[in-house]
Order: structure tokens, then sequence, then C-alpha cells
């Protein structure tokens, strides 16, 4: 404001007041920008915090932004994406996106709400929609013979589930959801399409995918209290009643049971690890299951000597045992055995006809974590097949 105005009187023999004007002071600047000089060393970025940020998006555990690789399953090729978390009061919303370059997809969104202090109980809320780009045909049955066709399932869900985790091991899980399924035509081009290949009279849901209201109820019992244990056992069990909403005859049940069990032989570097599954879908009388919800065989979650989905039937059970040595801190080399088989139901299989396959294979991932495995698997519909996809494990 110009200034400011000093005054002064004297303190002997009343000497006269005086006043002047003293200068305003000028505000503060900033430093000029410093320029390091030719010569001089320049502040290192700190790259174990660049690392830990990286590393911070693929944990996935924290609210805000995380990052996801990996596979969508069989025939969906390498997914790209991720998604964001938010914590509040209410609970806790996660919305996910991932897309492949075969043209797969999964665009999801869940909402979770503890209902007790402990968080024992919860409810959830999901909708999620789901491409799988390039499924497979080939007929029913251990021995199929039909044409190898392709198509793609787009499937559209929304689920409302409460979960009680009753004890740190024993979780259960009940709920109700509407599945809209609808069949296209596949994205490689260089595979007979569906509808070529079979007729709807062949093939039970190949014209009609109504919309199915679905009851599920689960338990699981997980003894693995950390990624980084070597044995433990997992075992779950999940039925499924499905009923469609068009009275076009699709109502049916699932029930799937899974076994994993890992054991140590004498230290964490050596394990040798089981894995079982046992499908069954039984239709309600005078109804059919259709093609797409039969438990199917092969690829690199099952049977890794055969192509993706090669076998198909109402019921269907298969079991892996695996042998892991683990060489370094991130990677691990592997021998395994795949049986298994299909069939009308689980009383129509025989013992003499088990599909059988086995190989060896290198994982590269920290130990409990997703990460790359490349299996060469022999026994199967070719002399050798190489079977790569995103998991340290089965």
């Amino acid at each position: 404001m110009g200034g400011v105005l000093v005054c002064a009187v004297a303190a002997i023999g009343g000497g006269r007041a005086w006043c002047q004007q003293a200068p305003a002071t000028a505000p503060p600047q900033a430093p000029p920008p410093t320029v390091p000089l030719p010569g001089l060393p320049v502040a290192a970025v700190d790259d174990h915090a660049v690392l830990r940020s990286v590393t911070g998006l693929f944990r996935n555990k924290d609210d805000g932004w995380f990052a996801r690789v990996g596979g969508l399953g069989d025939g969906n090729g390498v997914a790209l994406g991720g998604g964001y978390r938010v914590s509040t009061a209410e609970g806790v919303l996660t919305t996910r996106a991932m897309f492949s370059h075969r043209e797969a997809y999964l665009v999801d969104a869940d909402w979770t709400h503890r209902l007790d202090r402990d968080g024992r109980w919860a409810l959830s809320i999901g909708v999620s929609e789901r491409r799988d780009a390039q499924q497979l045909f080939s007929g029913l049955g251990a021995e199929p013979t039909g044409v190898e066709s392709g198509f793609a399932l787009t499937t559209r869900t929304a689920d409302v589930a409460a979960r009680w985790q009753a004890t740190p091991w024993l979780q259960t899980s009940f709920g109700v959801a509407a599945v809209k399924p609808s069949l296209s035509q596949s994205t490689n081009e260089s595979i007979l399409p569906l509808h070529s290949g079979y007729s709807p009279a062949d093939v039970v849901g190949m014209a009609l995918q109504p919309t199915f209201g679905v009851v599920h109820a689960g338990a699981q019992v997980d003894t693995r209290r950390d990624s980084r244990q070597a044995s433990y056992g997992r075992y779950a069990v999940e039925w499924k009643q499905y009923d469609d909403r068009a009275d076009a005859g699709y109502a049916f049940r699932t029930v799937t049971v899974e076994v994993e069990q890992n054991i140590a032989l004498g230290a964490p570097t050596r394990v040798l690890a089981f894995h079982g599954v046992a499908q069954q879908a039984t239709p309600a009388r005078g109804a059919a299951v259709p093609f797409y919800f039969q438990p199917a065989l092969g690829g690199n979650r099952s049977l890794r000597g055969y192509d993706r989905q090669r076998f198909r039937d109402r019921s269907a059970f298969f079991l892996q045992s695996e042998y892991r040595q683990r060489v370094h801190r991130y990677a691990s080399a592997a021998v395994f055995l795949d049986v298994g088989q299909v069939g009308p139901r689980f009383s129509a299989m025989r013992a003499d006809a088990l599909l059988t396959s086995y190989g060896v294979g290198v994982i590269l991932g920290k130990e409990g974590g997703a990460g790359l495995r490349t299996d060469v698997a022999f026994g199967g519909d070719v002399p050798v097949r190489l079977v790569v996809g995103f998991s340290t494990g089965f």
C-alpha cells in the first residue's frame, strides 16, 4: 500500500516529534530453478520406489487402481486389463475389465457388504458380461466322431449371494442369479462354424439360448494360510439348479467337486501336488442340458495332451498329479500326469477307456502367485502339444 508511516518522539527535553514514510517491503520471491552444471551429478531416480509402485498395481489387495495380466480361459488367448477398488463404510466396490487379442473379454462389477463386525457374514451383489471367443465342439462322448467346429459364447450374469466364514478354513455360500447365454460365430475364421457342421436337432441348445434362473450353494475347506505355504489342502463342492425362463425344456442341475492337495517333500522347494475335479449335469425329467453347459475336457486346465474342449458330455472327471522342483526364486520345473474321462453318467464310464496325457513343464513366477507356465505334453491326439498359459499351478 505504498509504505508504512513511522513516528518517534524525543525522550529528553520535550523534543519535537518526527515522522517519515518507511519503504514498502517487497514480497519474497521463489529462488530461480537450479540448473545442473556440466559435470555435476544429478539426483538419481529411486528405482525401488518405481518397482514398488508397479508391483503394487499387480498385487490387487489395496484400494485404488490395479492391473491384471493373464488368461480368460482356454481359447481366449492372453488378456490384459485392470480395475478399480474403493472401500467405504457401506462396503467394498470392485470393477474390472479384461480384453484379449482374440476379441474375448470380461467386464464385471461387484459390491460386498459385511453384515457383522468380524466380517464372517457378508452379502455380495455382482453383474458381469463375459465373452469366450474361440470355443470348440467336436461332438459328445469319450470318442467324439463329429466335425471340429467353433463358436463364441457370451454370458451375462447378475448374482446376489451371502457368504459365511464359519471358521478360518471353512467358507459356505448361498445365492440366486440370472444367467443369459448367447451363441455367436467364433473369431477364428479358420475353424468351421458350428451351424455349418451341425444342425439344431443334433446339438441341444444350439437354436435357442433362454435366460436361466439359477439357485446355487457351495462350501470350501482351505487350509492354506499363506501364499508361500508348500503343504495345504483345498476341498470344494458346488451345487447349481438351472431353470430356463422360456420353458424350453432346459431345466437341469450341476454338481462340481474339486480337491487339491499339496505335499512338501522334505523342503518347501520340492512339492508333490494332486488335483481332481468331478462334474455332473443332470437334466430334469423330460428336459435336456444345453451343450455349452456340459463339462468338457482338454486344454491347459485338464487333459493337456488334447486340444481344448476335445471331449464333452454330461459327466466328466479328471485327476492330475505333478512333481514340482523350485530351481530359482522365480522358476520351477514340473513333471505331470493327467487322467480323465467323460460320459453320459459316471456309471457308464470304463476304467479301460481312461484318457491320459503326461509331460514336463517350466513355471515362471513367484511362489503362490500367478505367472507364466509352459508345458510340453505327450499322449494326446497329436504326438507333442505345447501348452502356454498364465498359471503357476494346475
